[in-house]
């Protein structure tokens, strides 16, 4: 796993996404049969039933927020809050699995056995809250190794598209960081992740500087007709 790219450990986030969101499904099925069954309309059943859904909803996060980290536009800060937002839904799903617990323990026959299985459903949505605790965690890990290797570009497009008349080359250094972002996702070193950005930029330059050369033949050109002068003079003039 050690020697998996990003790349490829942010597939294994997204798989450990869509696994959660199934389990987080069959839990809620499982927690709505056994309140069908038992008649409970506590808030304890309320509760429990809110929170598995929200960590159903919060799997496809996890998966939409890798693909976030892969193209730029994740943030570290929101990934780390959602992190957080895991181990508290963790908590409380726990929480309700030992009120099951307690209520089972004060209970007989049938539903006795259904409020332990509740408990033990609960438990399991606790466990998958936490594996998506660290999967935002780790997704927000390699979104800042991703963008410490990216913010030399990041910045000078956003210093450059402040700057009349560079508007341009804001776009160019974009294209660079997306390259380098790209390069680093498939377990390139820095120095051929950088090489990588650099080949943007010196292409962009190269044409900027081939069209250029057209515009100022046409000018010339244009001077040459308009002032029916040699074309040796035209080029001394501009």
């Amino acid at each position: 796993m050690a020697d998996n790219t990003i790349r490829e450990n942010l597939g294994n986030l997204s798989e450990n996404a869509r696994i959660s969101q199934e389990a987080f499904q069959d839990i809620g099925s499982t927690i709505r049969e056994i309140k069908k069954t038992t008649g409970d309309t506590s808030d304890l059943f309320r509760n429990l039933t809110r929170e598995i859904s929200r960590g159903y909803k919060d799997s496809e996060k996890l998966a939409e927020a890798v693909e976030r980290v892969k193209n730029g536009t994740a943030s570290t800060k929101t990934l780390q809050r959602q992190a957080g937002d895991q181990i508290a839904r963790a908590n409380t799903l726990a929480d309700k699995a030992d009120q099951l617990q307690q209520k089972a323990a004060n209970s007989t026959g049938i539903l006795k056995v259904n409020l332990l299985k509740a408990a033990m459903a609960a438990g399991d949505a606790a466990r998958e809250a936490e594996i998506l605790a660290k999967g935002f965690a780790d997704a927000a890990a390699f979104n800042e190794k991703l963008n410490e290797k990216t913010q030399f570009f990041d910045k000078l497009g956003k210093i450059t598209s402040i700057i009349p008349g560079l508007g341009k080359l804001s776009g160019t250094f974009k294209e660079a960081s997306a390259a380098i972002r790209q390069a680093a996702l498939n377990g390139e070193s820095l120095i051929e992740s950088l090489r990588q950005g650099f080949i943007v930029i010196i292409k962009a330059v190269a044409i900027e500087f081939v069209r250029q050369l057209f515009v100022v033949n046409d000018e010339i050109t244009k001077l040459q007709r308009n002032l029916n002068t040699s074309r040796f003079e035209a080029i001394g003039i501009k």
